[in-house]
Formats: structure tokens, C-alpha cells, sequence
């Protein structure tokens, strides 16, 4: 999760900037830090934010994290039961 501040500064766009296409698009922060002081975003409404910042042209690039990146534990049981299932007993 990101305030205004830290998506403007990732989109190389002023804070006024995404304000507008937060007020336009009528996206609700997911929670609040510090008294409401700050409005926190969920990464699916960053995403959304700067899709709509490129369509608007304010921005030139689009940075999306891919998939490919993200590091996850392997699933070993589900191997390990697959192999059995295939090969039988030699494993």
C-alpha cells in the first residue's frame, strides 16, 4: 500500500496530478495512517492510477511488476505426488 505522494514520485507526476485522477475516477483508499492523515491505495488501485496517468498522457512509461519477479516457495508435496502418480514406486 502507497500514499499519493509515494505513487506521484514512482510516476515521475506531481501530487496534484494523481489527486485529480483520484477525485475523477472516485477511488476510495483502502485504510488510513496516522489519524487519517495520510490515505493509503492497494497495489490494484496504483496499478489503475498509473494506466490512467499514461492514457492521459502525463506520464510516458508504465512500470507493472510482472509475475516473474516475485519469488514464491516451491510446492514440494504436490511434486512429490505428481511423480508417485506417474512413476510409481521409484521415487
Amino acid at each position: 500500500m502507497k500514499t499519493i505522494s509515494q505513487i506521484a514520485k514512482e510516476a515521475g507526476v506531481t501530487y496534484r496530478d494523481v489527486y485529480s485522477v483520484i477525485i475523477a475516477n472516485k477511488i476510495t483508499p483502502v485504510s488510513y495512517k496516522e489519524h487519517e492523515r495520510y490515505r493509503l491505495y492497494a497495489q490494484i488501485q496504483i496499478d489503475l492510477i498509473h494506466k490512467v496517468l499514461y492514457f492521459e498522457r502525463k506520464c510516458n512509461v508504465v512500470i507493472l511488476e510482472s509475475s516473474m519477479n516475485k519469488k514464491e516457495a516451491p510446492d514440494y508435496d504436490s511434486f512429490r505426488k505428481f511423480k508417485k502418480e506417474t512413476y510409481g514406486k521409484r521415487i
